[in-house]
């Protein structure tokens, strides 16, 4: 279950990278920036980098506190990011950054959980043969 975690976290941070940008470029002229899908492809990737790397910190259970650093970290990049990449007045920056952040986490949990339903049905039914073949998880009525 563990590589069946780790591949779908890496998966849905991928999928969730272009659907973010896609989506930061749709909403450029709601904040009368330029659309450019290259910058904002730019911007998530950039800004989603340190949470890739901090995965690594999950193998040894005592340091996983520094994967939430990390993602706080890759926050900050996002906010700092728009001023270089999309280039948005001061005055519409924090409202692009907090639609970008709202989607990108709805799209995260979405991408997430339909991976991890994918995933389910396909690694469940392998537990009877390690044994759990016995156990009863139907609902009591």
């Amino acid at each position: 279950m563990g590589i069946a975690h780790g591949v779908t976290t890496f998966v849905s941070s991928i999928v969730t990278a272009f659907l973010t940008a896609f989506i930061v470029d749709a909403l450029a002229p709601t904040f009368k920036v330029q659309k450019n899908y290259g910058k904002a492809l730019q911007l998530v990737a950039y800004s989603m980098t340190p949470m890739l790397i901090a995965g690594i910190f999950n193998l040894y259970p005592p340091i996983t506190f520094l994967s939430f650093i990390a993602g706080i970290y890759g926050l900050v990049l996002l906010y700092w990011g728009f001023a270089y990449t999309m280039k948005p007045s001061k005055e519409s920056t924090v409202g692009y950054y907090l639609a970008t952040l709202g989607i990108l986490i709805v799209i995260m949990l979405v991408i997430s959980l339909i991976l991890y339903a994918i995933l389910a049905a396909i690694f469940v039914p392998s537990f009877n043969s390690f044994g759990a073949g016995n156990l009863n998880f139907s609902i009591p009525r």
